[in-house]
């Protein structure tokens, strides 16, 4: 079975109540083949009326993998290449590489404006066992929302008992995410974080959040410790005047160690709260947790105890709450 499709369109306009803001399209895309092998070659433009970018797409496919020739992206300052395949098949797998050269993502997506340089590669696949894959992030320069990026890059590869190997440094205005993971046969990593404000990563967002994690072991379990603090947090109506997080769970995988969350001056859906702390302690036999929330005129405090009772698996459990 073949088949042809030409699709053309001219003074297309999307509102900007669907796509965040007015976006003018004109375009030309072929797909012809069969079920066992296509192709989509085209040309098209898309962004604000007053500057498109016009974009190019040449890719085949079959029902085992589709070759991305090339993606191409092209404004008036810069533009954007891509390339790369995707396997389709289990396990599923990618190639991508990426080269950005005073790239503005905001041409496209509102609110994201900037102008970005980078290189990007990735490969890997999609094992039964987890993930296996490798990302470069090289040559980062330019500006998104305004902030700097300079200074951003990574190199990592993740493997189902090595989760992250290598290092990534993320860098926007004043802020930074740092991971450093040791080579071997498991999981050895350390996470900073630094974000001066969560407006350098979000629109519409603000605070400061500082903390630090470890983890250690072989994925999926995962032991993780660290501890978070943050200020003045707020994302649209939602406000936390302060977070405080600190965590020791030696397995992730299945419930057990010691957290405890505080949240005080919590603001959301009209509903306010002088404090809502989360207290959990315990193991996989035995566990306590307890949620209270001070409030006015809202306030509840609930407690759930677990408790493995015979070697067979029986158990035990309350709640109990006000």
């Amino acid at each position: 079975m073949s088949f042809a499709l030409d699709a053309t369109w001219q003074d297309v306009v999307l509102p900007a109540d669907l796509a965040g803001q007015v976006l003018a399209t004109h375009g030309d895309v072929k797909l012809d083949g069969t079920t066992e092998q296509f192709a989509v070659k085209g040309a098209l433009a898309l962004g604000p009326p007053d500057r498109l970018s016009n974009m190019q797409v040449d890719l085949a496919g079959t029902p085992q993998q589709i070759d991305l020739h090339a993606l191409k992206v092209v404004q008036k300052q810069g533009g954007l290449d891509m390339s790369g395949t995707i396997g389709l098949q289990k396990p599923m797998s990618w190639k991508l590489d990426a080269v950005a050269k005073h790239f503005d993502p905001g041409a496209i997506l509102a609110g994201w404006n900037g102008a970005l340089d980078f290189t990007l590669a990735t490969d890997g696949k999609l094992t039964p066992q987890g993930p296996v894959a490798t990302l470069k992030l090289d040559k980062v320069s330019g500006t998104l929302r305004q902030r700097s990026l300079a200074g951003s890059k990574a190199d990592l590869v993740i493997t189902p008992d090595n989760m992250l190997q290598g290092t990534l440094l993320l860098v926007a205005g004043n802020s930074r995410i740092h991971a450093v993971g040791k080579r071997g046969a498991r999981t050895e990593a350390d996470v900073t974080l630094d974000v001066a404000s969560l407006g350098d990563w979000l629109p519409n967002a603000s605070g400061k959040l500082q903390g630090e994690f470890t983890l250690k072991g072989n994925g999926p379990k995962l032991a993780v410790a660290g501890h978070l603090q943050g200020s003045g947090l707020s994302a649209d109506a939602r406000r936390i005047d302060a977070l405080q997080l600190n965590a020791s769970i030696p397995d992730i995988a299945q419930p057990g160690g010691d957290l405890s969350l505080t949240l005080n001056g919590v603001h959301a859906s009209g509903l306010d709260f002088d404090s809502v702390s989360l207290q959990g302690h315990g193991n996989a036999a035995s566990h306590h947790l307890q949620l209270r929330a001070i409030g006015k005129p809202l306030g509840a405090t609930k407690t759930w105890n677990r408790k493995m009772l015979t070697s067979t698996g029986a158990s035990s459990a309350s709640a109990s709450g006000t």
